[in-house]
């Protein structure tokens, strides 16, 4: 079974273009969206999910920890990254990803995207994906809170958490490469 990374943060943030661009540079590395994987398993479209209800969020929380198990044993690569968030804006609501999920994913380590909120803002400004229009206060706001959640995962499930600020030249490999330097350590 492969080693999971988990990588998080606000949406938007860059962790779809990170993730990709590591992994066709990395060819021990195989990358698994959790949108996508569950908008397959669900049959909805990323906007779908994205207006789920609070109830609804949860239970394909629920599917990803049940399913994505078996999906992961079928890869053939040594580590595998999962581009997710851990709270989910649907425009009405924020929707913490329970912890009982994660620590059935049982992740090697965790990386936290952040980003300055005004940089944000113009990005997600400028990007076609449908997304609940906030205002840089509001997304400030909420990475905090994913911040804060974020740690209470990796203290929990005690894994390495690493929390890297996204710019025009981000790349994951200094993260990842610090989170396997502690796995291999323990």
């Amino acid at each position: 079974m492969p080693k999971l990374i988990i990588i998080f943060g606000i949406s938007g943030v860059g962790k779809t273009t990170a993730c990709k661009s590591f992994i066709r540079r990395s060819p021990a590395f195989g990358y698994i969206s959790a949108s996508q994987f569950l908008g397959k398993a669900r049959n909805l479209s990323v906007e779908q999910l994205r207006h789920s209800s609070e109830a609804e969020v949860c239970e394909n929380q629920r599917l990803l920890a049940e399913h994505l198990p078996g999906e992961m044993s079928k890869s053939e690569k040594k580590f595998l990254l999962l581009d997710a968030q851990n709270v989910i804006d649907n425009g009405v609501d924020l929707v913490q990803v329970p912890m009982a999920v994660v620590e059935k994913l049982r992740p090697c380590g965790i990386i936290l995207l952040d980003a300055n909120a005004v940089d944000l803002y113009l990005r997600r400004k400028n990007d076609s994906s449908y997304r609940p229009s906030r205002a840089p206060a509001e997304l400030e706001s909420q990475m905090r809170f994913i911040r804060t959640v974020t740690l209470d995962y990796s203290r929990a499930l005690e894994v390495p958490l690493i929390i890297d600020m996204v710019s025009a030249s981000f790349e994951l490999d200094e993260s990842i490469s610090k989170i396997l330097q502690v796995t291999d350590e323990s």
